[in-house]
């Protein structure tokens, strides 16, 4: 098979003649200009609306500012994979029409033609499908609720042929006689058994969690056989090559938390490695092509985290990546082990090649060095290596899908994510590394909106978590929001951020207020003395921790902020200790205690709700009323103190949101009540043309 040669940008992409730079390919993201490349159909309309793509692009330059609704709407493409033969392509996607629709369609790759399709609607979507054999692929069904929060897996699996034909749900409570599971993961896809693949299965409804189940499980009929049981609650399993599973690790909170590995001999599990959470961890994470030797990621005998390969017989070990300063972010392997490449995201995505001499090593090498500069991941290979579907992003471009052909080396544009999205009127994001007053490294990301001259209005906006997460250098909505109203965002990956070492992380356990704080204020003042922005056109916001920070940040420094947003935010440490759904399990109460700590007046005193009375800034306090997270009594005790010590603030609660809106017609109020609210206190020229 043959692709048609894809002009993108202007310029053919054919074989790698044409070297290109940054600048370049920031012009090959232009919907407009991508979308020419690749139509097909879904039931009576397109499934990528060419024709639509290209209106909404030529509307939105009309407009003097990009309209709340393209920063507000959910992804309309998720995913899209090509099957093991390279038959068909398979694809996720939200109606356009109908956001609540979630639809996994096949296309016959030779015409583009849909050959099978189905539908899953309200707050459920089809998530993490793959191509269990040549002919039928499964489906897994997530919630996604929150912009905040990973969508979780409900355990409920359905299945059907490239055609169509055996659609079924195989597994979770859908299924006739099905369990009551909210929680499975694919193991292996058992290469010498077509009609089987090999999952874990948990019941995170149970308190405590439950002891993970590997089954055996027929694709066809939904048939189950247990393997084995894990030896610690809500562990996880690694199988090799063939599908026998060899090792087990969990997070053990019978034992404080402790990182744990099992290695399973015969019938029974070894317990062979078990750290403390703040030392670090060593997790096996695939067997390699020779199926004896196993990849580790080791940061317990490492500040750095290590990736090792380990040979369980004779026990050596040999490193084969370290960064100088940033964790591993992912690994780049094919379907039999050989690992091909290493991502890690110092400041911009970087790939770090391994092998550039097999076929796929020669591929994903032409693929980076196409797409240099933006974040590529290989989402799927043909069992042949002809075929490969990627996902290219950036901080102005959300994900973009394309089909790569290894033999002629051609691209073929295939979907936008968010489709609305035009990159040439998104903000730039340029990474900085920062010295805060006792000498510890902080990154940080920041934004300057693409029109207008420093001074700009900043908005802070630090993170949630807020341990093991981080900024990174990506499109992020509220980012851009923002800064096509003119307002300058700064984005700080304070201490006990992820990513940066096992130090850096476990330096913010129970320094909530205090380092963690200063690590923002520093990156804020270092902002008003570069010339970003001035000393009284500051504001803070955040959700979750973020919500905290913003609070914190205003009553600890109320000279500072001209005024705070708190999103979904903790105010009160020690209700934390009470409330929500962390506290309702052994692990999460196990976590409070090593973030937090339990000593009632350390924690009053770093709980901003106790200092009210520091604050000067204007506040505006959004939460859902469904939020188990950060329950709703957060934002209420906040509001009764405010009114006591007669505060200003305003105040949105959605009734049907969580932890975070996930409604796009409730981002769209929640982005105008916010513009508003800025726009009273440190206006730009764009907030003034928006009243």
């Amino acid at each position: 098979m043959s692709l048609t040669p894809c002009f993108i940008g202007g310029q053919e992409v054919n074989g790698g003649r044409k070297k290109t730079k940054t600048a370049q390919i920031r012009a090959r993201l232009k919907v407009s200009t991508l979308a020419t490349c690749f139509t097909a159909l879904l039931s009576a309309g397109a499934l990528f609306k060419t024709e639509a793509s290209e209106t909404d692009t030529a509307h939105l330059q009309d407009l003097r500012q990009v309209p709340l609704e393209v920063f507000a709407g959910n992804a309309t493409y998720e995913a899209i994979k090509i099957s093991p033969t390279g038959k068909y392509l398979a694809a996720t996607f939200f109606n356009p029409e109908d956001v609540t629709e979630s639809r996994l369609v096949v296309l016959d790759i030779s015409n583009m033609v849909v050959t099978a399709m189905a539908h899953v609607r309200g707050n459920d979507f089809i998530a993490n499908f793959f191509w269990a054999n040549d002919e039928r692929i499964v489906g897994q069904i997530a919630q996604k609720v929150g912009w905040q929060d990973e969508p979780f897996l409900t355990g409920d699996m359905v299945a059907m042929n490239w055609d169509g034909g055996r659609k079924r749900w195989i597994f979770g409570r859908r299924k006739d006689g099905g369990r009551a599971v909210n929680g499975a993961t694919v193991l292996s896809t058992l290469p010498d058994e077509s009609r089987k693949i090999l999952i874990s299965s948990n019941n995170f409804a149970v308190s405590e969690g439950s002891y993970t189940e590997a089954i055996s499980l027929d694709i066809y009929n939904g048939r189950e056989r247990r393997i084995t049981r894990a030896p610690a609650r809500n562990a996880s399993f690694l199988a090799d090559q063939s599908g026998e599973i060899r090792y087990a690790f969990a997070s053990n909170p019978e034992n404080d938390n402790a990182n744990e590995i099992y290695e399973k001999k015969r019938n029974d599990w070894i317990l062979i490695n078990s750290t403390p959470p703040s030392d670090g961890s060593v997790i096996p994470i695939a067997f390699a092509s020779d199926n004896e030797s196993v990849y580790v990621l080791d940061n317990a005998n490492f500040d750095i985290q290590s990736l090792f390969i380990l040979n369980p017989k004779t026990g050596s070990k040999t490193k084969v990546f370290q960064h100088a300063s940033v964790d591993i972010a992912s690994l780049e392997m094919t379907n039999d082990g050989r690992l091909i490449g290493i991502y890690t995201e110092p400041d911009y995505p970087q790939y770090n090649a391994i092998d550039t001499q097999s076929t796929v090593g020669r591929a994903v090498q032409h693929i980076q060095d196409t797409f240099r500069g933006y974040r590529v991941r290989i989402s799927s290979t043909s069992d042949d290596e002809s075929l490969m579907t990627l996902a290219v992003e950036s901080d102005t471009s959300p994900p973009v899908f394309f089909l790569y052909q290894t033999g002629t080396r051609q691209f073929m544009h295939l979907a936008s994510a968010f489709p609305a999205v035009n990159a040439e009127e998104m903000a730039n994001m340029t990474p900085y590394n920062l010295t805060v007053r006792d000498g510890e490294t902080v990154p940080v990301y920041l934004t300057l909106p693409k029109d207008g001259e420093k001074p700009f209005p900043l908005v802070v906006l630090p993170h949630g978590g807020p341990h093991g997460v981080r900024d990174y250098w990506r499109y992020d909505p509220y980012v851009q929001m923002l800064a096509s109203r003119g307002y300058a965002v700064l984005q700080v990956n304070f201490r006990g951020s992820g990513g940066y070492g096992r130090e850096f992380l476990y330096s913010g356990y129970r320094r909530w207020g205090l380092e963690m704080q200063d690590d923002v204020t520093d990156a804020t003042q270092w902002a008003i003395a570069q010339g970003v922005t001035s000393s009284d056109s500051v504001c803070i916001f955040g959700a979750s921790y973020g919500g905290y920070a913003s609070l914190m940040g205003a009553v600890k420094e109320p000279d500072l902020y001209a005024c705070a947003i708190v999103y979904v935010g903790v105010y009160d440490l020690e209700m934390m200790l009470t409330e929500g759904d962390i506290p309702q399990s052994q692990t999460g109460r196990n976590y409070l205690d090593q973030a937090l700590g339990n000593d009632s007046e350390d924690l009053r005193a770093r709980s901003p709700i106790n200092h009210l009375d520091r604050l000067k800034a204007p506040l505006l306090i959004v939460h859902g009323a469904k939020d188990v997270r950060v329950p709703i009594q957060q934002a209420e005790a906040l509001r009764t103190r405010l009114e006591a010590l007669d505060k200003d603030y305003e105040w949105l609660v959605k009734p049907n949101e969580g932890h975070g809106f996930y409604d796009s017609d409730n981002r769209i109020d929640l982005y105008e009540t916010m513009l508003d609210f800025l726009g009273q206190h440190i206006q730009t020229e764009a907030s003034q043309a928006d009243t």
